[in-house]
């Protein structure tokens, strides 16, 4: 991924996705709202090479897809512009698949977070996706040491080091009573 800004001024940051097309998420210049712009950069439209003479396209391949030409003066719709609202809309979909690769799950009361207020000036998805791994970290921790039958005290979550305080059975320390 590339971070780097347009010529006139606006965050954009340019990736390859799975089938190598050049990508792109873009601040949007719109005046009246928030938004973005996200997609590819080049529709690269293309038709099978059994049906390019059909349309006029010439071609010497007989086989697969091949470029259809367009004129200049046609204008291809190649990224979704979206507002702020479209996007935490999009958000528990997203992180879901993040999570479990799938979209599924975005429905679950689990992780949706279509109520939830986010700034939007943070990095609130890494900082959502996190805090919901380390969640789930700690939740199978504290299952462990209670199945073990090892846990003694939960002291808390040292949030210093990630980790689950807490004493077992045969840890020898004295607590002090506050």
């Amino acid at each position: 991924m590339k971070v780097d800004n347009t010529s006139r001024g606006f965050s954009i940051i340019e990736f390859i996705d799975r089938y190598n097309a050049k990508c792109s998420l873009q601040k949007s210049s719109l005046a009246t709202e928030d938004a973005i712009w996200l997609g590819v950069e080049d529709a690269k439209p293309q038709i099978m090479a059994h049906d390019a003479a059909k349309h006029n396209v010439e071609t010497k391949e007989t086989t697969g897809w091949v470029p259809y030409p367009i004129p200049e003066e046609v204008l291809l719709t190649t990224r979704m512009h979206l507002t702020q609202d479209m996007v935490n809309e999009l958000l528990p979909y997203l992180i879901s698949f993040v999570r479990t690769g799938d979209l599924e799950e975005g429905l679950s009361e689990d992780i949706n977070i279509k109520n939830l207020f986010i700034d939007m000036n943070s990095e609130h998805v890494k900082t959502v996706v996190k805090l919901q791994t380390e969640i789930e970290t700690l939740k199978a921790e504290l299952a462990r040491v209670t199945a073990e039958k090892e846990l003694f005290a939960c002291l808390g979550y040292d949030d210093g080091y990630g980790d689950l305080v807490y004493l077992k059975k045969n840890d020898n320390v004295k607590l002090k009573k506050f």
